[in-house]
């Protein structure tokens, strides 16, 4: 991360979280204050679940009670949200944006959380604000798949391979896997995904475990659409169009809760005349099932899945109600999105 200079003569981490601590401040001591939240917000973000305890519970606990007191005023406004430069009781939901959309007068205030990535800066929302056209953060990911591209900035290499069934013996197929194949500069992409560390809290925390963030790439999108144009079987290329641009990358460890049964809302585009109907999942990583109980995809009345290899694509119809859960050990990590099909 980028680090940004804090005031040496006024530390908040000495303070008691008493009511109303923030407004008794000067001006300069808020402005400090507000600097020194941001950059132990993303302290305490960096740390690693496995080597969070009791010390790391204390920190967030002190951190969380004097951010309740913290009312500032937005720093900017960003795609009809109000924004500021470090998190407070208000702004409490962390967004990522290209820095270059900021205003050049207060940019230097905000973090660029992420070394791979410094064009993105990191800035806190209301959530109280958001609306149809701004409640998910997309994050523009085509320069990290150029910058793996070699000289020639190209889009990644893959193909799918390995086409296998997934359904019940004697009904029809209810979907398949594929080993997805990569070539070295593209595998270095997708598995440093994980690396920008750009996961924020789903909005439907509660129906789920995991970490995850959205990103968009056209590159990567049209590098997998030729994949599928030449894997699907012909009666699943009927009206294909291309796989959707926008991607969530998800994370999940050992100890997570599950994702639990859902279906995933269709794409649709009245205008173009387009609509997903299929689920894609990219598994970056491997793993087996925690237990029987608990398979990795769980396809409702169509298969599970209790044991996967890195780099495995699994496809099946939106119609279908799944779940899944983390991996018996290790990182559990994947990528969905969808085929879009002409309506």
């Amino acid at each position: 991360m980028t680090k940004k200079k804090s005031s040496k003569r006024f530390d908040i981490r000495s303070l008691n979280a008493a009511p109303g601590w923030f407004t008794k401040l000067g001006a300069k001591q808020q402005a400090a204050a507000g600097e020194q939240l941001r950059d132990w917000f993303f302290e305490l973000s960096g740390t690693r679940s496995d080597a969070r305890g009791p010390k790391y519970d204390e920190q967030r606990r002190r951190f969380e009670a004097l951010l309740a007191e913290v009312d500032p005023q937005p720093t900017l406004a960003v795609a009809g949200l109000s924004a500021c430069h470090h998190p407070s009781a208000r702004f409490k939901d962390l967004r990522f944006v290209p820095a270059e959309d900021l205003d050049a007068s207060v940019r230097e205030r905000f973090a660029r959380p992420a070394p791979a990535m410094p064009e993105l800066a990191a800035l806190f929302v209301d959530p109280e604000e958001y609306a149809f056209h701004n409640f998910e953060n997309i994050i523009a990911l085509d320069r990290w798949f150029e910058s793996h591209g070699g000289e020639e900035r190209r889009a990644p290499k893959l193909a799918l391979e390995q086409r296998k069934r997934l359904g019940r013996p004697g009904r029809e197929v209810d979907g398949y896997s594929f080993s997805l194949g990569a070539d070295a500069q593209a595998r270095a992409a997708l598995l440093g995904l994980d690396a920008l560390d750009l996961y924020l809290p789903p909005l439907n925390a509660g129906s789920r475990g995991g970490e995850r963030f959205i990103f968009h790439s056209a590159l990567l999108a049209g590098a997998l659409t030729a994949a599928f144009l030449q894997a699907l079987p012909k009666r699943w290329l009927a009206g294909f169009s291309h796989v959707n641009p926008v991607f969530r990358c998800n994370r999940f460890e050992a100890d997570d809760a599950p994702f639990t049964r859902h279906v995933d809302t269709p794409y649709f585009d009245r205008s173009r005349g387009h609509i997903s109907r299929r689920t894609v999942l990219i598994y970056l990583s491997g793993g087996e099932a925690r237990s029987e109980q608990e398979p990795i995809l769980h396809v409702d009345d169509c298969f599970d899945l209790d044991a996967i290899e890195p780099f495995t694509c699994v496809v099946f119809g939106q119609e279908h109600a799944h779940e899944g859960a983390p991996f018996a050990a290790g990182r559990k990590l994947f990528l969905r999105t969808e085929l879009i099909y002409e309506v």
